[in-house]
């Protein structure tokens, strides 16, 4: 999927994770009722005449349990982990935490074609990041093209539990993957963005218009917030532009130097935390 039907050579970097999305198919397709994020799921167990419960051919066996898988984005630097078997077991790892935190909230639906649980929801947005990351990606082009894919498809719901998972595992806000042919270049964090939600009371407090836009924004309030702080966020939680602003009357915004693209909108000041999403053509 990545590079798409006419270009199938899009995962052969030194950083690719493709033997990771190949571990975390065959562990999502298996998962039977009663199965828990904490369980030992080793890969290969049966090929190596281990109990099902072995860790497997991997450094690591899969649980979301880090006393028993606890690999971060840091440990692609490590030649103890193989590539691309082993650099793509620490992007399994990521992976399997994010689709148990999906079933933790969302539940877990054993119909894999027409469900609704959190597993549909996460196999959904990693595969959809399959398409939209670009050719030979690193850890930190696939973490945003997930983002983007809930971006997409639900106008980043959730984008805060994304980002908490993969941070939690090193591949935070801060963290940079270097140049994605080199896989001993890259540097973990554990940071989030700013949280990117509302306030019930902010909700229909604020009229955006014309969205979508070809680049100048009005914002009119019903409510007089005096030094609010306007804040645009790209898809992947990246400030693009923000300034200080009294809205107690119609304040106009040029977005016209952004790229065609989601962000969202971020208005914050006392009492006050509104986000919406806007479209740039």
């Amino acid at each position: 999927m990545t590079g798409g039907p006419a270009n199938p050579s899009c995962l052969s970097n030194n950083e690719q994770m493709g033997e990771g999305w190949s571990d975390w198919f065959s562990l999502i397709i298996t998962i039977e009722p009663g199965d828990l994020g904490t369980d030992i799921r080793g890969i290969g167990t049966y090929a190596t005449n281990q109990s099902v419960t072995g860790p497997g051919i991997r450094n690591f066996p899969y649980s979301t349990d880090f006393n028993i898988n606890p690999v971060t984005f840091g440990d692609t630097n490590n030649a103890n982990f193989s590539a691309p078997h082993g650099i793509g077991s620490i992007w399994a790892s990521m992976l399997w935490d994010l689709s148990w935190r999906f079933i933790s909230d969302y539940g877990y639906d054993p119909d894999l074609f027409n469900g609704t649980g959190g597993n549909n929801i996460a196999m959904q947005l990693i595969l959809d990041g399959m398409k939209l990351q670009p050719c030979n990606p690193g850890f930190v082009d696939g973490r945003d093209a997930i983002l983007q894919a809930d971006m997409i498809a639900n106008s980043g719901v959730n984008s805060d539990r994304i980002w908490e998972v993969f941070a939690a595992r090193g591949l935070g806000f801060s963290a940079t993957q270097g140049d994605s042919n080199n896989r001993f270049d890259q540097i973990e964090a554990f940071d989030t963005p700013a949280p990117l939600s509302n306030d019930n009371e902010s909700i229909n407090s604020f009229n955006i218009f014309p969205n979508p836009t070809n680049g100048l924004v009005s914002i009119a309030s019903l409510n007089q917030v005096n030094n609010g702080l306007l804040t645009i966020y790209d898809f992947n939680g990246r400030i693009v532009f923000n300034k200080t602003s009294n809205f107690n009357e119609i304040v106009k915004v040029d977005l016209s130097s952004l790229k065609a693209g989601i962000y969202l909108i971020s208005i914050s000041g006392e009492d006050i935390n509104h986000v919406e999403k806007i479209v740039v053509k």
